[in-house]
């Protein structure tokens, strides 16, 4: 018996271009929690001026709306390679979190977008009387989504895929096999993280280790609330 549960890693867009985009703000000035509305847009076709397109990023780039940050912005088509647009592109920045463009176009050009984590649960064991008379194996590829945010009933997913075979009940154990390699072992900070990672940021909840079998993003929640009295313990 084996039930598969994929999850696809795509998004609803086509990438017509790239935009690397480098901020480094050099102060900080209190915005209103009103959306910022920058000015104009265009569509990027083969028919498109580019100076339309330069004058539109320019003013896009330009804008008081966005404050002090300093752009380094570089537009290139991807079929012609030709450089479309520039600003302050050789200018060295550093990239946060807007590296996350480059390394998603970087996943769907090796991948593809319609590339898949596969979750599989199998067991050996035969179904007698409704029941499981063995170990269910949940075997993982590095799914991120399991039972992460916006994704909570996965497991009354796969206990209705279980009834559908005929299951109600599992007599021996539930297993999780994470023995499927992913990622790389730098032979520094150990397997599920990355090479260049900031040792600083290992402390935090986006820079946990990655690994093949995962849940809620490899993410568990402390909670700690005073009592009604001084002195008395905490709950936690």
């Amino acid at each position: 018996m084996k039930v598969f549960r994929s999850i696809a890693c795509r998004t609803g867009i086509h990438v017509a271009l790239v935009v690397v985009c480098a901020l480094s703000i050099s102060c900080v000035r209190r915005v209103d929690s009103e959306a910022v509305a920058l000015p104009g847009s265009v569509r990027v076709t083969p028919d498109t001026n580019h100076n339309t397109l330069r004058a539109t990023l320019d003013e896009v780039f330009g804008s008081d709306q966005l404050g002090p940050v300093l752009w380094g912005v570089e537009v290139r088509s991807l079929d012609r390679r030709e450089r479309l647009y520039s600003r302050n592109n050789e200018l060295l920045l550093t990239p946060a979190s807007t590296m996350k463009i480059v390394t998603l176009a970087a996943a769907a050009d090796v991948l593809g977008w319609d590339d898949k984590f596969d979750t599989t649960l199998s067991s050996s064991a035969r179904i007698e009387s409704m029941t499981l008379q063995g170990d269910l194996i949940v075997r993982g590829t590095g799914d991120p989504t399991i039972n992460a945010p916006g994704t909570e009933k996965i497991f009354s997913a796969w206990a209705g895929e279980l009834r559908a075979l005929g299951i109600r009940n599992i007599a021996g154990r539930i297993i999780g096999d994470d023995d499927e390699p992913i990622g790389r072992n730098d032979g520094e900070y150990g397997t599920g993280f990355g090479a260049g990672w900031a040792w600083d940021d290992l402390v935090l909840g986006f820079a946990t280790p990655v690994g093949p079998l995962q849940h809620r993003e490899n993410v568990v929640d402390v909670v700690v609330r005073p009592n009604s009295s001084a002195g008395s313990s905490l709950y936690l």
